[in-house]
């Protein structure tokens, strides 16, 4: 059940990993983003992420100590994209930074429902 939930949450992200970079393609791409770059930078670190983040709910679960060591690499894993973005945008809107904030800060925080729930 474990390896089937894990793929699941694999294929959700990588689809939302491909929408994502669309959304920053579209919105940062005029401000020195490039979106292909973007694009290998997220699916790079989408499996991961993906995969660490499933462990760290199931450890969290099982109430085992491997759950910081998943969190860690799920969380270096989730933020790599958006510091690629910070790293190469220039010249942007404060706008478009407060909901690209907004954006981020909800992410983690249904991240971390999600793996208190589970």
């Amino acid at each position: 059940m474990r390896r089937n939930a894990t793929r699941g949450w694999v294929a959700l992200s990588m689809l939302w990993s491909c929408t994502r970079a669309a959304l920053i393609w579209r919105v940062f791409g005029s401000h020195g983003t490039n979106g292909f770059g973007y694009l290998i930078v997220d699916l790079a670190t989408t499996v991961p992420y993906a995969i660490y983040s499933a462990r760290a709910a199931f450890a969290w679960f099982d109430r085992s100590p491997t759950f910081l060591r998943n969190l860690v690499i799920s969380g270096v894993c989730f933020i790599a994209p958006d510091i690629y973005v910070v790293a190469t945008a220039r010249h942007v809107p404060l706008a478009i930074w407060v909901g690209f904030g907004t954006v981020v800060a909800l992410m983690a925080i249904l991240a971390v429902k999600f793996a208190r729930e589970k």
